[in-house]
């Protein structure tokens, strides 16, 4: 067992990075109950961003169509439409539920080993933990890989052309869509666009792996307190002398169960949407 133990913040403390990068609060701890206007403005800011980067998408293959042209990047483009929509979708559900996310974690925050080692080893909460960051973790180096890959590849590409093979006129691409509202011959201009799209990637990427890492800080912690249930129920002695001690030990076995039963029914309403949208997204 580690010096320091495992918290209820342990869990979430991933999560909630990636959130608030988003500016995005899901929910309000208990021992925390600030709220910061910054984060209000970050998240308009990127929305804004992230459908600006939509609407460009969208009027690119409009062009397309009407003049018949650049099949092969419309096609391109065309799976972009919907990460973009399932991206923002996930970010909206969980601005939109934020009350409901509070109650769950008032819920569970309770019921979390408290900082001793008895209550550390019977719940086996650092096992539970390392498990935990190991997905979060992978599926942050997918998700920052694959953001990192589309935003950075068409400078790499520049860079091999242009200084190390010496290519004569090589010109910059953008990263997601060629198109843009204004003349792209400037450098102000190509940039500008290249850090709208370039955010805009970044924004729905991490909406996904937030509300995903969000959704596997709980399971976790649920998985945690129904394996320690269990284990409580089976270590239960079945002879005569004990019949008292066991009976109390059901009821509170029982007032335990129901209070998880009332966790799951919370994480039902909060996440139900975003378990549909993780289907239909594959």
């Amino acid at each position: 067992m580690p010096n320091t133990f495992v918290t209820f913040e342990d869990f979430m403390s991933m999560p909630l990075f990636f959130w608030h990068t988003l500016g995005v609060d899901p929910y309000k701890t208990v021992t925390e109950r600030s709220e910061s206007r910054w984060l209000d403005v970050k998240l308009v800011m990127q929305l804004v961003n992230l459908n600006f980067g939509f609407g460009t998408v969208l009027t690119f293959l409009y062009v397309c169509y009407k003049n018949s042209e650049h099949f092969a990047e419309a096609c391109m483009v065309v799976a972009f439409i919907g990460f973009i929509i399932v991206g923002e979708i996930k970010i909206l559900t969980v601005w939109k539920k934020r009350n409901q996310l509070d109650a769950l974690m008032r819920e569970m925050e309770p019921l979390f080993p408290s900082a001793t080692a008895k209550d550390q080893e019977q719940y086996q909460a650092d096992l539970y933990l390392r498990r935990s960051r190991k997905v979060m973790k992978f599926l942050t180096y997918l998700f920052l890989l694959l953001v990192a890959i589309y935003n950075l590849y068409d400078i790499a590409q520049f860079i091999l052309q242009r200084y190390i093979l010496q290519l004569p006129d090589v010109k910059m691409s953008l990263p997601y869509c060629q198109y843009a509202s204004w003349s792209l011959d400037t450098k102000l201009g190509f940039c500008a666009m290249y850090a709208i799209q370039a955010i805009a990637g970044y924004t729905c990427t991490m909406g996904q792996l937030a509300s995903d890492i969000l959704i596997y800080g709980v399971v976790m912690q649920d998985i945690m307190h129904f394996d320690n249930l269990s284990r409580t129920l089976r270590e239960l002695s079945s002879t005569q002398e004990d019949a008292t001690k066991n009976l109390r030990t059901m009821q509170q076995l029982i007032i335990y169960h129901n209070k998880l039963l009332g966790q799951v029914f919370l994480y039902q309403m909060c996440y139900r949407n975003l378990f549909h949208l993780n289907f239909t997204s594959i």
